[in-house]
């Protein structure tokens, strides 16, 4: 199978030989915790000399807060808007079903609906199989007034509104134009006001911090170290085992000349991974004569 070939399937399957579950979890989480503190200790080294980025994010910050956007605003004001630039259609079109549901008219809907049940009541006494139906219809005649009332209700409440809705635009304009200048989604300003603020306190603080950072960081990676070490130590131990292994199986399909040896080296330069400060390499040559 191609994934073989690859290094990396290579060292997963002498871990899972190994059952080291718990030794590349407890790397992977050293690893992580490393990989943390020394990106805040990088930041921090960085903004000893940034002058200019603290004034940048002072002045985007300023223009944010000037804002005074709230949580969910955005969303609230283009709801508002969409209903308010629709208002006429919306009471013309409630204004046309309410006529047709009752009016002053006898073939309005609710009146014909109360015709009906009338018509039928009378015939329930010769035939009472019509009384479920009756009582069904009436039924339908309460529902279909009280959805009638607040047809009506809505339409009475609702406005035409042409300052209110000047006013959002207004507002939405400024929102929008914000955030096209920041360059994210209009959704987005809040949580890019949080980053910002962030990042100014980090590099505002940054000098303080720079010292507790450093020691933090070598702390981390001595964990690091310790945890990928012992990693690699039993690595070391299993290859071996694995390595019998697989020249027994390899004996045993007729094989006896095959050479197999499961290569331990350190990753290049030693920089610390998750998986681990090791390359794993199975070589293989069914060949006598041939190198691995």
């Amino acid at each position: 199978h191609q994934a073989l070939l690859k290094p990396e399937h290579q060292r997963f399957l002498l871990d899972d030989f190994a059952k080291h579950t718990t030794l590349t979890a407890q790397v992977q989480s050293d690893y992580a915790a490393y990989q943390r503190v020394l990106s805040d200790y990088e930041l921090c080294r960085a903004a000893q000399d940034q002058t200019a980025t603290l004034k940048l994010l002072s002045y985007q910050l300023a223009e944010i807060d000037a804002l005074q956007l709230q949580v969910h605003e955005v969303e609230t004001l283009e709801k508002d808007h969409n209903r308010l630039s629709q208002a006429e259609g919306t009471i013309t079109s409630t204004g046309i079903i309410l006529n047709t549901l009752k009016n002053d008219n006898t073939e309005d809907m609710l009146s014909t609906l109360h015709h009906a049940i009338e018509q039928i009541n009378r015939l329930t006494s010769a035939n009472p199989e019509l009384r479920t139906c009756a009582e069904l219809l009436k039924t339908a005649s309460i529902h279909l007034e009280e959805g009638v009332a607040q047809l009506a209700d809505f339409n009475e409440r609702l406005t035409i509104d042409p300052a209110r809705l000047q006013q959002i635009e207004q507002r939405l304009n400024a929102i929008h134009t914000l955030a096209r200048k920041h360059r994210i989604p209009s959704e987005q300003i809040l949580e890019h006001q949080a980053q910002l603020r962030a990042e100014f306190s980090t590099l505002q603080t940054a000098a303080d911090r720079l010292e507790k950072l450093e020691q933090e960081k070598d702390l981390a990676l001595k964990a690091y170290n310790t945890s990928a070490q012992q990693l690699s130590h039993s690595r070391q131990k299993t290859a071996l085992v694995l390595e019998k292994s697989i020249l027994s199986i390899l004996e045993k399909l007729a094989m006896p000349k095959a050479q197999f040896k499961i290569s331990i080296e350190p990753t290049p330069s030693a920089v610390p991974t998750a998986h681990g400060l090791d390359q794993v390499i199975f070589q293989v040559t069914l060949n006598p004569g041939l190198p691995l």
